[in-house]
Order: C-alpha cells, then sequence, then structure tokens
C-alpha cells in the first residue's frame, strides 16, 4: 500500500501547497520516491542480515528482537514523514527513507527464522505458505483496502458535498494559433475539414490538460466542460478539494502504522519462544537424521546367507575336548 499510495499522496501534499511555496515539481515526486524506495532496500536487506549474523553470535533472540525494533522504529518514522508532508516534503522524503531502511532489515531474518524453527522435511511447504499469505494479505489486498479507506474519508470530510464535485479538465493550448483554430472551426459554419482539424485540436488540448491535472498543474478546476483556457491563461488550483483529497489520503495511510505496531509487538512476543522452538526443531531434525542413518545400514547388511539353513547348531565351531574315563585306572596294577 506504501509503495502504491506513497507517491499519489505526496503529490496531493505538494499540490495542496500554493505554488510559490513548493520546493519540488509534483511530476517529480515519483521518481524521487522511486529512487529513495530502492536505496532503503539495497541498504536495508543487507544490514537486517549483517546484524543478525553479528548479534546472535550473543544474543541467541536477536533475530525477532531485531525484526520488532525495526518494525516499530519504521511505524514512529512514517507517521512522522506523513504528518509532516505538507510542511516539509524534503524533512518527509528522509523519515521515509529512514523509516524503509528500519522496515527492509526483517525481510533476510523473517527467512532465515522461518528455516531454523521448521523440521526440514517440511521447510519448503512452510516457505512457501509464508510466501502466499505475506502477499495475499499484505501486497494484494492492501492497495484496495487503503484506496476505499481515503474514498470513504473523502466523503465525510467533505461536509458540504460540493468541494471535489465540479472537477472538469480544462483543454490547454500550446499556442494562439491552436486557440483561434479551435474556436473558429468549432463555432463558425465551416467546411468539414475545418471541423475536423479543429476537434483534433480541441481533443489534443483536453488530452494535455488531463495531463497537466494528472501532474499536478492543474487540479480541481471548477468549470464547464466547454470551457477552454487560451495561452497565458491562469487557472487556479482549488486548495479546498487539494487539502480534503490529502488529508483523506494521510488518515488512510495512517492505518499502516496501526498494522506495523500490532506485527512488532507479535515479533517481540515470538523472542520469548523461539530458542525453546529452534531447540525443538535441532532435536526433531537430529532424531530423523539418526532414523534415516540406520534406514541405510539395514539397506547395506545382506538379507539372508547359506548358513542360515543350518538351523542354530553351531557344534562345529566348537574345539574338541578329551572326556576322563572314571571306569579305568590310570596307575598299573
Amino acid at each position: 500500500a506504501l509503495s502504491w499510495w506513497g507517491p499519489v499522496f505526496i503529490e496531493k501534499a505538494v499540490i495542496s501547497t500554493p505554488a510559490h511555496l513548493r520546493v519540488i515539481a509534483a511530476e517529480k515526486v515519483a521518481l524521487i520516491f522511486g529512487a529513495v524506495t530502492m536505496m532503503s532496500g539495497i541498504i536495508g536487506v543487507p544490514l537486517g542480515m549483517f546484524l543478525s549474523t553479528e548479534l546472535k553470535k550473543k544474543y541467541p533472540r536477536a533475530d525477532p528482537i531485531i525484526c520488532g525494533v525495526g518494525i516499530l522504529l519504521s511505524a514512529v518514522m512514517l507517521t512522522l514523514g506523513m504528518l509532516v508532508t505538507q510542511k516539509n516534503v524534503i524533512l518527509a522524503f528522509i523519515l521515509l527513507f529512514i523509516g524503509e531502511i528500519a522496515l527492509n532489515l526483517n525481510w533476510s531474518i523473517v527467512a532465515d527464522m522461518l528455516l531454523y524453527v521448521v523440521v526440514p522435511t517440511c521447510r519448503s511447504t512452510a516457505e512457501a505458505l509464508q510466501i502466499l499469505f505475506s502477499h495475499a494479505f499484505g501486497d494484494a489486498g492492501s492497495p484496495y483496502l487503503i484506496g476505499q479507506i481515503a474514498d470513504g474519508l473523502k466523503n465525510v470530510l467533505d461536509t458540504t458535498g460540493d468541494i471535489c464535485n465540479n472537477q472538469d479538465i480544462v483543454p490547454i493550448f500550446e499556442d494562439q494559433s491552436e486557440f483561434d483554430m479551435a474556436i473558429g472551426g468549432v463555432g463558425r459554419n465551416q467546411s468539414e475539414t475545418s471541423i475536423g482539424e479543429a476537434l483534433e485540436t480541441v481533443t489534443q488540448a483536453v488530452m494535455k490538460g488531463a495531463t497537466t491535472a494528472l501532474s499536478g498543474n492543474v487540479e480541481g478546476i471548477t468549470a464547464s466542460p466547454l470551457t477552454v483556457a487560451a495561452p497565458g491563461d491562469e487557472v487556479e488550483v482549488d486548495y479546498a478539494c487539494a487539502q480534503v483529497e490529502y488529508n483523506s489520503m494521510q488518515y488512510s495511510l495512517l492505518t499502516n502504522s496501526g498494522v506495523e505496531l500490532l506485527g512488532g509487538i507479535l515479533f517481540l512476543l515470538c523472542a520469548i519462544f523461539i530458542v525453546k522452538d529452534k531447540l525443538f526443531c535441532e532435536q526433531a531434525a537430529l532424531a530423523c537424521r539418526k532414523e534415516k542413518e540406520a534406514n541405510e545400514i539395514k539397506l547395506m547388511l545382506p538379507t539372508a546367507s547359506p548358513e542360515d539353513s543350518l538351523g542354530d547348531d553351531n557344534s562345529d565351531d566348537e574345539m574338541p575336548q578329551l572326556i576322563k574315563d572314571a571306569s579305568r585306572s590310570t596307575t598299573p596294577v
């Protein structure tokens, strides 16, 4: 949800800010957000692996503690970043970068934890289920859920119901000649060719207006669909609607912090049982290994031999013994 709606949220924060106070252009937000997210992953995942390797030598419970602390720190940083986005977008990107690094600490550690608390015969199944549920209840559904919450909050925050209703795209023309052609061709009784060229010009202007609106230069236009903007005309931004959209998206994304808080607590609870579970798994794996080795030894031994047909009489293997006859005397008569 953060990677999906994060750029949109920051763009709305930039749009709701007066033009002379904007530090960055709205159309550059997605690029900066992508670079921040990429760098946080490149740093966060190896950092989590390094912390796990070093700390686990002294503290057997280090893995779930690193994950729990990382997620809790991420919740704090992302919350602060979302609260200051409209006031200082540069600070918001810095807090976002730190929060995503903390969030990425657990990627390699979770995979390692899963493998050493599950017996070898079930590890592939456990890994598959972990990946399935993490994406099913995370990546797949969260963007839709956050979008629905934002739409619902937008209707609640728009108390009058008219703040964001009239938002039509204003056609924007490149130069005065295009403007004159469109107005002249459509407004007068011209030939079909002239009317077709004029309509094509209007269509291109509408597309340009839509693109400009999506990039943040035009937002919340209150105008008729037939309204056109001539070159040099200033199109005002409906800051009231932009503020409503920003607040609804902000409150919606703050639910991520609540989910992160719950996840951090569960990781810390996991630290209580992790050593016992790991020991139990190692014992079960050792028992399975011994049983497997015993079965292999049995397979290597012959199942039958020719001597088995002779029965259990082992008299041939005994040394001959002299029997003393008591009726005979060894002394001369």
